[in-house]
């Protein structure tokens, strides 16, 4: 199984936010800019944020994809109320105590909302989150989203047989929720490096 660095991983992240976005994108607009931070994560509080396929080092490989999804973090859902494809998006709080989920009407706060916000390195939250602009509406901000529905239906369809079969995998396995701690992101963000059982 292919292992990468927090510095590989990142700037192959960089051009994945980037292949993902309708629009040109400046990373430093994103999650990262001073107008989110004062938000306090009302987007997080509303409904956890999308991951892109290609987020995974290899998204057709189980054992991978098995050590990711052990600790939690992540769960399987529908990509909309129609519940015609799945995708992977992390846990709400209204999720089952398992990864497999229905359709959850918001909100349903993101479970790696800490008090400061995602518990995640950026370049590890997940590219719908990234891609979530913040832009000024008359006297407010309202967050634009730049990874449209569609393409993340687009993007998800190609993987529907791997998540069928992740699906049956963790259709009745109890996972509790993890806290929202720095143990929780370090844990994740090794695993989605593709180090075994998170740890190197």
């Amino acid at each position: 199984m292919i292992t990468l660095t927090e510095n590989e991983y990142k700037n192959r992240k960089n051009h994945i936010v980037e292949s993902c976005s309708y629009n040109t994108v400046d990373m430093v607009k994103s999650c990262l800019c001073s107008e989110c931070a004062k938000c306090k994560g009302n987007c997080c509080s509303n409904y956890p944020c999308t991951l892109s396929p290609r987020e995974f080092i290899d998204i057709n490989n189980i054992e991978y994809m098995k050590n990711v999804l052990d600790i939690g973090v992540l769960a399987i859902a529908p990509g909309n109320i129609l519940c015609k494809y799945y995708i992977i998006r992390p846990r709400g709080s209204k999720d089952l105590d398992t990864i497999v989920t229905g359709y959850v009407e918001a909100p349903n706060s993101c479970i790696l909302q800490g008090p400061k916000g995602c518990i995640l390195d950026p370049l590890f939250r997940p590219t719908d989150g990234l891609l979530l602009m913040p832009e000024r509406h008359y006297k407010e901000i309202k967050c634009v989203p730049h990874y449209s529905e569609f393409k993340v239906m687009e993007d998800w369809l190609k993987y529907q047989d791997v998540l069928r079969e992740l699906r049956k995998i963790y259709k009745d396995k109890e996972i509790d929720m993890p806290p929202a701690n720095e143990e929780t992101a370090k844990k994740y963000t090794l695993a989605m490096l593709g180090c075994k059982k998170g740890t190197k």
